[in-house]
């Protein structure tokens, strides 16, 4: 990694995934110090993170502080963990969780962090946060960062990766080595350039990226989204107020008259998500939910909010999404409704947990359209089963060929059962009108099976 002059001095705190390979070193003038090595630093406690950076301020005082994260990022919620799995059963899963730590497991919670970090910076705050990890994007999360920070750079989808050693390969995430010359290149410290230029050579980067199946009947390679964002964190008060007012407006309404909310649960089956575990992107929620709400005056309502959401979001850069320029690249936990309620719950629970949502309402708004999915979602499901079976082509997202609707509509028919497994009754009652239908599927066929299954 290339130093810089005397004006930038370079700190670096690394931890592999081998025992006692962690080590934190400077760069001054284009000289590294080793100051400790063969250790083994847990990378998932946010203690870890503070003491690093109370360590760079003791040793390299500085009016301008730039922090760089590369690591694991999961966004507002402890999603995905490496092993597949969902939730750490053994222990409390945190909010907010970044930064895991291969060999303890660990992950660091952005609230503990961002608490450590308001003791080590004391007046001083973060000028640039570059996030360089998956799902961190999210309006949740900048709102955390706002008190720590005055800028950031992440991205709110998934930043994949090849597997080739040389960081300048395409599609090999951001370039530690350009952040450190972009840096280098500007004698009075201006964020937004420095962003721009991180994000230019972002874009760069992945505008030919193909990242390689990884199932194997996939004989080609994928292209995959990839976006980054540069935020400006003074702003985001403003816009997290008035969607957090719009979300009250909209619940006061939607009780009043169930329209809304029928609008809504459209609006929510619809929209493209960004990552399929919940996280929706700003603009298209805050679009569907202005349309749900007052269809005839949505058309000012977004105008008003994609002004404030332009105030936040500086500069930004999308590749291989469709309709990149609708895109607010702030993401937003909401989960779609096709997904089995008792799995959302699991999230919601620790979604209160997190100061953020309680401060804006955001888990309070969860829970009240969540109450009212609950109510209608079986229903739902019935009424497009009973259009499959007069011989309608049902699909359950946008994306998907006429030739595999069935299928997937099945797949989703088997998330939704897992919710009855532990009423009998249910199933039984539900298997003997799937083998009532007169219409012919090896789909159906399957389903059945499925169900059946799930009896305890």
């Amino acid at each position: 990694m290339e130093g810089d002059s005397s004006q930038v001095h370079v700190a670096v705190q690394f931890d592999g995934n081998k025992p006692h390979d962690s080590l934190r070193l400077s760069i001054t003038k284009n000289r590294p110090q080793i100051w400790q090595q063969n250790v083994e630093y847990d990378m998932g406690q946010a203690s870890t993170l503070v003491d690093f950076v109370e360590w760079g301020k003791a040793n390299f005082p500085s009016e301008k502080l730039v922090l760089l994260i590369f690591a694991h990022g999961r966004g507002v919620l402890n999603i995905p963990v490496n092993d597949g799995s969902v939730f750490h059963e053994s222990k409390d899963v945190a909010s907010l969780a970044s930064s895991s730590d291969d060999s303890s497991g660990s992950y660091i919670n952005e609230e503990v962090m961002v608490s450590g970090l308001k003791k080590a910076l004391g007046k001083q705050k973060i000028d640039l946060l570059i996030y360089n990890s998956c799902l961190m994007g999210n309006l949740e999360i900048m709102n955390m960062l706002s008190s720590v920070s005055h800028f950031a750079v992440a991205s709110e989808y998934p930043i994949y990766l090849t597997l080739k050693d040389d960081e300048d390969k395409i599609g090999r995430s951001i370039s530690i080595q350009h952040v450190l010359k972009t840096i280098k290149k500007y004698e009075i410290f201006n964020p937004r350039k420095i962003a721009k230029e991180i994000l230019n050579h972002f874009e760069e980067t992945y505008k030919d990226f193909l990242f390689p199946g990884g199932d194997p009947d996939l004989l080609i390679a994928q292209t995959f989204p990839a976006t980054l964002a540069f935020y400006d964190l003074s702003a985001l008060s403003q816009l997290t107020k008035k969607f957090s007012d719009e979300l009250l407006d909209f619940k006061k309404s939607a009780q009043k008259n169930a329209i809304i909310l029928n609008r809504m649960f459209e609006e929510n089956l619809s929209a493209d998500y960004v990552d399929s575990l919940g996280y929706i992107d700003i603009l298209v929620f805050y679009r569907g939910l202005a349309r749900s709400l007052d269809p005839q005056n949505a058309s000012e309502k977004i105008k008003s909010f994609e002004s404030l959401h332009a105030a936040v979001v500086q500069e930004k850069v999308a590749l291989h999404v469709d309709h990149p320029d609708q895109l607010g690249h702030l993401s937003y936990f909401f989960p779609s409704i096709k997904k089995d309620e008792s799995y959302v719950k699991k999230f919601q629970n620790f979604y209160k947990k997190i100061q953020i949502t309680q401060q804006w309402g955001l888990s309070h708004f969860l829970d009240f359209f969540w109450l009212n999915v609950e109510l209608k979602s079986d229903q739902f499901w019935l009424d497009q089963l009973k259009k499959w079976s007069a011989g309608e082509t049902v699909k359950v997202t946008s994306h998907i060929t006429d030739e595999n609707a069935d299928e997937f509509f099945f797949l989703e028919l088997d998330v939704q059962a897992i919710k009855w497994r532990n009423n009998p009754e249910r199933i039984k009652n539900y298997v003997q009108y799937l083998k009532s239908i007169k219409r012919s599927s090896i789909h159906l066929e399957k389903h059945i099976r499925y169900v059946e299954s799930l009896r305890p």
